[in-house]
């Protein structure tokens, strides 16, 4: 992984905030910027200024390089409205893009929901070799 990284960087709907790093794993929350800080229970919202209020509606983790066939093992902590193949798949590009990790390495990656468990995976590395019958 490379070592320097965005802070935060737009992936599909959403903006990838930096949370943590390892030296094989790197974390963002995922999530929207608003303005506006609400309090619905109480009926209260605060203007906070442009981009002040984080809403987190998921997370992700990308592990690489890893031991054995599989290099990239990526969790995605999202609504089931972010579960479609299309989405997924571009999703996992632009992590992959943003992260420097060439777009033909192996990887499995996991999208978890409350009601839903979705993996996606790209078995096959450049050199034609699989781990997979």
């Amino acid at each position: 992984m490379k070592s320097k990284h965005p802070d935060n960087f737009p992936v599909l709907d959403l903006i990838a905030k930096f949370r943590l790093k390892s030296p094989g794993s790197i974390s963002f929350g995922l999530g929207t910027e608003s303005d506006t800080l609400d309090f619905p229970d109480e009926g209260i919202s605060f203007s906070v200024g442009r981009g002040g209020v984080f809403n987190v509606v998921g997370s992700v983790d990308v592990h690489y390089p890893c031991e054995g066939h599989i290099k990239v093992r990526m969790c995605a902590l999202l609504p089931a409205r972010y579960h479609h193949w299309e989405q997924m798949k571009e999703f996992i590009e632009r992590v992959f893009a943003v992260l420097a990790i060439p777009a033909d390495e192996t990887y499995e990656a996991e999208f978890v929901s409350v009601d839903r468990h979705t993996c996606i995976e790209q078995p096959v590395d450049r050199h034609g070799m699989t781990d997979r019958i």
